[in-house]
Parts: structure tokens; C-alpha cells; sequence
């Protein structure tokens, strides 16, 4: 027993903070897909000039 827990309650909480780790990671990277088009909509890239 480290810091007065058992090891599955342990066990059990690695494995929680993992999960909602990767899945915050998870969610700002598709939101973050997601919002890159409507934010460079209005750039204008050289190449589109017509030059």
C-alpha cells in the first residue's frame, strides 16, 4: 500500500486519468481539424493571386 491506497483502487485510477487524458487530447485535436478551414477560409494564399 503506497499512500494508504489498495492496488486496484490504484490500478483503477491510472487507468481513469489515462482514459480521460487521452480523450481530452482526442477531442481538441478533432475540434481543432475541424476549426483550421473556417479559420484560413478568409486567407488568401500566394498562389490564388493570379500571378
Amino acid at each position: 500500500m503506497l499512500y494508504q491506497l489498495n492496488s486496484g483502487l490504484g490500478l483503477a485510477l491510472g487507468w481513469l486519468l489515462w482514459l480521460l487524458q487521452t480523450g481530452v487530447v482526442l477531442v481538441t485535436g478533432g475540434l481543432s481539424l475541424v476549426a483550421l478551414p473556417v479559420y484560413n477560409k478568409n486567407t488568401q494564399s500566394p498562389n490564388k493571386t493570379g500571378v
